[in-house]
This record gives C-alpha cells, structure tokens and sequence, in this order.
C-alpha cells in the first residue's frame, strides 16, 4: 500500500501561480488571512476562472457551500489539501 502525503507548502506556491495567472498579476506570497476579495482584480468572473483552474490543477471540485466558505488564501489551501487527501486515501 502506497501513502502519498500532501505537501501544504507546494499547495500554497502552485495556488498562488494559479492566482498570479488568473488574475494578471504578479506572483507573490500570501498570508493565510488574506482575504481573497482584496486581491487585486478579484471578481465574480476571476473567482469563476480561478476556481475552474484549481479544480483541473488538483483535480477536486468543490461545492457551493465550499466556495461561500472560501474567504481567505489560507482557507482555500487548506480545503485543496483536505480533498486531495481524502482522494489520496
């Protein structure tokens, strides 16, 4: 039986490219508290389009009440981490 872990670190750098890509910004590193809405060109259609590209990147999905939860970078990562170890197991 094979264990896969899931690196909390390599999450956070590949949402943040995925976040600097969508958003047309330039890459950095965020702070877990902060706020998704704040960054800069977030809207609707950037969450729709950052959503679409995470869930392909990590191959999950969330649900509506996952994505109304989603309000800070930190919280983002630890969902991705939390169902790609659930489909790790």
């Amino acid at each position: 039986m094979t264990t896969r872990t899931i690196d909390h670190t390599q999450t956070a750098s590949d949402i943040e490219r995925i976040l600097s890509e969508e958003l047309e910004a330039p890459a950095r590193q965020l702070e877990p508290h902060e706020m998704l809405a704040d960054l800069p060109g977030w809207d609707s259609v950037s969450m729709s389009c950052v959503v679409l590209a995470i869930e392909r990147h990590f191959d999950v999905q969330f649900s509506g009440d996952e994505l109304e939860a989603l309000s800070d970078f930190g919280a983002l990562v630890a969902t991705v981490d939390r169902k790609r170890a659930v489909r790790a197991a």
